[in-house]
Formats: C-alpha cells, sequence, structure tokens
C-alpha cells in the first residue's frame, strides 16, 4: 500500500450534500485517526447498503416493506402530507405536531414523472374523506408540482387539497427551515 492516496475518499465524501473539499478532507483525516469511528462508520454503511429500502405505501426509507409513520396505528391515514423528498419528510416529522402520513414524491419535475406521481397518489385514496396536505418547496418546481396534484386529485369529492401557508418564503427548502416555522405553516394550511 505505499502508493495509498486520500483522494479518493475525499472525491468520495465531496458527492455528499453539503460537503466540499475541505470538509470531506477533515473526515477523512478522521477517519484515518479514529479507528472505532471508522469501523462503527463502516458497519452502519453497510447495514444501510443492504438492508434499506423504500416504505411500499409512502417510499420513505424503512428497513421493511412499510415504514414506522406508515405501521403506526396511531397516525392519522386520512391525512397525507406529501413532499418531494425524504429530507422534507424528516424536517416534517422531528417537530412532532404532524399526527397523520406522508406520500415522498420521486421527483418534484413533474415533466419527467407526472405520471408516476399521478398513479401512486391515486392508489392512497381510499371512500373516506382525506386531506392531502401539499408541503412542497415553494420553488418554480414546487408550484407547478402543487397546480398538477390539485388538476388530479379535484375528481375526488372526497378529497380536501390544502398547501403550507404563512412563514415559507419562496425559493426555500423545508430541510433548512426552523420547526417553529415549519409548524406555523402546518398549523394555518389554506385549501387550494
Amino acid at each position: 500500500m505505499k502508493n495509498f492516496s486520500f483522494q479518493p475518499i475525499v472525491k468520495l465524501l465531496s458527492l455528499l450534500p453539503s460537503i466540499g473539499p475541505k470538509s470531506a478532507r477533515r473526515i477523512a483525516i478522521t477517519l484515518a485517526k479514529e479507528k472505532k469511528i471508522t469501523t462503527s462508520f463502516i458497519q452502519q454503511l453497510t447495514l444501510i447498503n443492504e438492508n434499506v429500502k423504500s416504505c411500499k405505501i409512502c417510499n420513505n426509507l424503512s428497513f421493511f416493506q412499510h415504514c414506522e409513520i406508515c405501521e403506526d396505528s396511531l397516525r392519522d391515514k386520512n391525512q397525507i402530507c406529501v413532499v418531494s423528498d425524504i429530507s422534507n419528510l424528516w424536517a416534517i416529522e422531528n417537530i412532532g405536531v404532524y399526527e397523520g402520513v406522508f406520500h415522498v414524491l420521486e421527483s418534484s419535475n413533474i415533466l419527467e414523472e407526472n405520471q408516476y406521481i399521478e398513479n401512486e397518489l391515486k392508489k392512497r385514496i381510499t371512500d373516506d374523506h382525506q386531506e392531502f396536505i401539499l408541503a412542497l418547496n415553494p420553488t418554480i418546481e414546487g408550484q407547478a408540482t402543487i397546480h398538477y396534484i390539485k388538476s388530479i386529485l379535484k375528481e375526488f369529492h372526497n378529497v380536501t387539497v390544502t398547501s403550507l401557508s404563512l412563514g415559507i418564503p419562496i425559493g426555500s427548502d423545508l430541510d433548512y427551515l426552523d420547526s417553529g416555522t415549519i409548524t406555523i405553516a402546518l398549523e394555518s394550511r389554506k385549501e387550494l
């Protein structure tokens, strides 16, 4: 191993969100020095790589066919919060005020994924009255997706479509907002 270089691990770490080259180098150095951390890190990454899959109901990450949110009998199954990605689901879930379930879109790009979005959301509709909360990022793509979803759900008379309201600045990402802002937006959502 006389030609060992840290460059491959630094490059890999730099591919992760929010990690630039300097942070990647610091992480690589820490992993090289701290053998216990590195061993635990490898074990956890292997566990994730071999066992994590998408929930068959909502597309959240799970070790089982259905995630713990979908399996929770205390959750309101008739209140479905639609988010563009898993980090947004976690941002809302970590606040602890939302008691419904989720639906994670594979993509908020309706031009590429509209048939998928339509089919997956329609599978979630039951005969009971349901509320679909569209908690998509207030970007151009997010707004276009909101309008698209509203158009496909309007044919169902037992479905109410709402969206997040106050406190979400245009162009922001839910994952970066504080819990108070997301709580206010959830509580003051409006019907579309």
